[in-house]
């Protein structure tokens, strides 16, 4: 039995041990199950899981702001021990830029509203809400974070090759995204991507230069 109004199971007049025991096991399976159907998803086919999000289908999935906020604190976690565990040298230059790369990950995740703001404007013929590009956003960015993650030791081992495929994922995965939510072709999705990304980081870039004309100041 369930209640008509919210959809709480009635299975047990009374709370019981065994009612507390399935509950934390259902919980359980459920997290698991809805983890590893959004990162299949959003590795195989990202748009997909966008567009049915957007179309309702959300219980499958991990709340978008839920799967990138996990995947940015995954990335501060994994990425420094990945590096000491390389045995990566690091030189008072690697020490400035590594935490430069921690303001430049902040920045990027502060501007995820203004980068929906950006698509929804390059891709206004498609008629999508700004909110449901927010979420495009969330969906892409979220597991950008999670790939560039898995790919940090390659960026290490092979030096600026490595670094260059790196920065290419946000780019890629949101441009893949996107085509597989609206439709859109692979070189006109790839192209607004690549400009919202530029817009952005010039954004960034100018934020971060006035902020440090500020100290000096």
């Amino acid at each position: 039995m369930y209640c008509h109004a919210c959809g709480q199971g009635h299975r047990y007049p009374r709370l019981r041990i065994g009612a507390l025991v399935e509950d934390v096991i259902e919980s359980i399976v459920s997290l698991d199950s809805r983890i590893f159907r959004t990162v299949w998803g959003l590795t195989v086919r990202p748009g997909a899981v966008v567009r049915e999000y957007l179309d309702g289908r959300r219980i499958v999935y991990i709340h978008p702001f839920k799967y990138m906020l996990g995947t940015v604190t995954l990335a501060f976690i994994v990425v420094p021990w990945l590096t000491e565990l390389l045995a990566v040298a690091e030189t008072g230059a690697q020490a400035d830029s590594e935490v430069s790369l921690v303001w430049a990950k902040l920045f990027n995740v502060a501007a995820l509203p203004l980068q929906a703001l950006l698509l929804w404007l390059l891709f206004w013929r498609h008629r999508l809400r700004w909110v449901e590009h927010f979420v495009l956003v969330l969906f892409a960015i979220g597991h950008t974070f999670l790939v560039q993650t898995l790919l940090n030791p390659l960026a290490l081992l092979a030096g600026t090759t490595g670094a260059v495929v790196v920065s290419l994922v946000p780019i890629v995965w949101l441009g893949w995204t996107a085509r597989g939510t609206m439709g859109s072709g692979w070189i006109s999705s790839l192209a607004r991507a690549l400009l919202a990304f530029v817009v952005i980081q010039l954004l960034l870039s100018g934020t971060v230069w006035l902020i440090g004309l500020e100290r000096l100041t």
